[in-house]
């Protein structure tokens, strides 16, 4: 075996065994979840079936007397009152009411991106009774409402430096400092992964499966080391 396969050999079994300890480690993750899972679902179960089985008091409020069921009718009757008279009554079917503009409330917030025409095209736009081109008297405006999945845009950032013919003084155009030096973490990926974690209760194992079908590999030790790193620089001092 020549030298080059056998780096070629080295190399695939390097990014194999790199394969096998991501899986294994994805692996380890989602056992934890699934053991945190089952535990929570168990003390669920548990307060469930106290509050179902479980022996339960009834206290009265002061001064409350309990009815008696049986005799009810005997202590309350009066043969001397007399009859209601009786008006027969006609209950109307319920209809609900379709509220007017709340589609369009619900859309306000939300830019409109595309528009999509629908137009009559080549001899279409004749009458084929007479031969008269048609005349738009009116438009019907119909809007929806479509997601977007989550994507990611890589940010290049060019910075020039100068220097002068003459002297040779250096000069470097100021630039906002990265949110972490040598990471490739920006405010927005952060923000989303706070965001997911601790408000929409999103494990960061679970993160790192998501991020993984859109092919970023994005470990939970690096979105933990995020986490704690920008809390500490930017959050607490606020």
């Amino acid at each position: 075996m020549s030298k080059e396969n056998m780096i070629e050999l080295l190399t695939a079994m390097q990014v194999h065994q790199k394969k096998q300890e991501t899986r294994i480690q994805l692996l380890t993750e989602k056992m934890k979840e699934l053991e945190f899972m089952n535990a929570l679902l168990s003390d669920r179960l548990t307060l469930a079936q106290r509050k179902r089985f479980g022996a339960s008091s009834e206290k009265y409020a002061d001064g409350y007397t309990q009815m008696n069921l049986f005799n009810e009718a005997e202590q309350e009757a009066d043969p001397n009152a007399t009859e209601p008279e009786m008006e027969e009554i006609h209950p109307k079917s319920y209809k609900r009411k379709k509220q007017a503009g709340k589609k369009e409330e619900d859309l306000s917030s939300f830019e409109t991106t595309e528009v999509i025409e629908h137009k009559l095209e080549g001899e279409e736009r004749f009458c084929p009774e007479c031969g008269t081109k048609y005349k738009v008297v009116t438009t019907e405006k119909v809007r929806y409402l479509k997601l977007i999945p989550a994507r990611f845009e890589v940010v290049e950032e060019i910075t020039y430096i100068y220097s002068c013919p003459k002297c040779g003084k250096m000069q470097r155009p100021e630039k906002t400092p990265a949110l972490m030096k040598g990471s490739v973490a920006t405010p927005s990926l952060v923000a989303g992964i706070m965001n997911a974690k601790y408000v929409n209760g999103m494990p960061l194992a679970r993160q790192e499966r998501e991020f993984a079908r859109y092919d970023l590999n994005l470990s939970t030790k690096t979105m933990a080391n995020w986490i704690i790193l920008c809390a500490g620089r930017y959050l607490q001092p606020v």
